[in-house]
């Protein structure tokens, strides 16, 4: 599963981006990376796109392990941080869903969800229309 994140610490802003079948080990490894980023900020804004992903491993103890793990990394700030999934598949929409559920009850991660770019960015309050305008502009 080939995964990478951007940290854009101008807008506060971090894009995941997933693609192919994603497997928790693999989650749990790009979630340590970002945790050791020296541009990593708790308050920053998470865009997950997981417009290229075509299955996910589900297995629901190691995704409740995941998200506890995810917590202590971006609850750390008064304010609530916010995710924004892009999910344009039914198996995109699946797993968001799944992430989704499992922050249920923490009043700490504010998670939407979006089946396009525009209407992610949207939400986060972007003027561009994709997401490969944004992270040119950003370049």
């Amino acid at each position: 599963m080939p995964a990478s994140f951007t940290i854009l610490p101008r807008r506060g802003l971090v894009y995941v981006d997933y693609a192919g079948h994603v497997g928790l080990a693999e989650v749990f490894s790009i979630v340590e990376a970002y945790d050791r980023q020296p541009d990593r900020h708790p308050d920053q804004r998470h865009l997950v796109d997981l417009t290229r992903v075509t299955g996910f491993e589900h297995d629901p103890l190691t995704l409740m392990k995941l998200q506890a793990r995810k917590a202590d990394i971006f609850t750390t700030t008064a304010m609530p941080s916010l995710v924004v999934y892009i999910a344009p598949t039914r198996v995109a929409m699946t797993l968001a869903q799944l992430a989704m559920r499992s922050w249920d009850g923490n009043d700490k991660i504010i998670v939407r969800l979006q089946q396009d770019e525009a209407g992610a960015l949207n939400l986060l309050g972007l003027r561009h229309r994709t997401v490969a305008e944004l992270l040119k502009a950003d370049a």
